[in-house]
């Protein structure tokens, strides 16, 4: 195997891999949930606020008229809509919990900033290969790959101690996918680029 093969498979497009599937970890799910989740109460709050003042703007303070509104309040008083309500709420919480508790938005803030920057480092390594001589490029790029997955570790966003365990055969296709055009056109390594 060429040495820009064994560099690729083992040590760089592990964690190309990882960080591609880290866009579907259940926290960044939960996290992506909760914001949104977020932005629907502010609407339906909205909703809820705005219609007795426009009320009160519209000089019909007291609703009278044959089409009275019906607040959100008035609405969510009665009947199952009640119960749904307090269900969701109670969801809400224990959702507001769990992201707090794990810190969920600084994780995922950085673990968004490192699938990007992965990105990167893939369009990068894609042109790498095309060089007769890639590896000096790879070395580099592999440095500051190393770099960002050491720092997302430290700050507690990468979820692995390396690559996601049990991704082989991703990396396999992904590594078949860049290597196969690009194969033959390697000059052999000299001994001060192998890493």
């Amino acid at each position: 195997m060429h040495a820009v093969e064994r560099k690729l498979r083992y040590e760089m497009l592990p964690y190309l891999v990882t960080a591609q599937r880290l866009k579907a970890w259940p926290p960044m799910r939960i996290y992506a949930t909760y914001l949104y989740a977020a932005e629907l109460f502010v609407l339906l709050a909205g909703f809820g606020v705005a219609t007795p003042v426009m009320r009160f703007l519209s000089g019909n303070p007291a609703g009278s008229g044959d089409a009275k509104q019906q607040t959100i309040v008035e609405f969510l008083g009665s009947g199952y809509m009640a119960f749904l309500s307090l269900v969701l709420l109670v969801i809400w919480g224990l959702l507001k919990f769990y992201v707090k508790t794990e810190d969920l938005p600084k994780k995922c803030n950085l673990l968004q900033s490192c699938i990007s920057q992965c990105a990167g480092f893939g369009v990068q390594i894609r042109r790498a290969v095309a060089d007769p001589n890639p590896m000096p490029t790879l070395i580099v790029i592999q440095a500051k790959l190393s770099d960002l997955v050491e720092r997302n570790v430290a700050e507690g966003a990468w979820p692995y101690d390396g690559p996601e365990p049990g991704i082989q055969s991703l990396v396999d296709q992904q590594y078949e996918d860049l290597v196969a055009p690009f194969r033959g056109n390697w000059n052999q390594i000299d001994a001060d680029t192998r890493a």
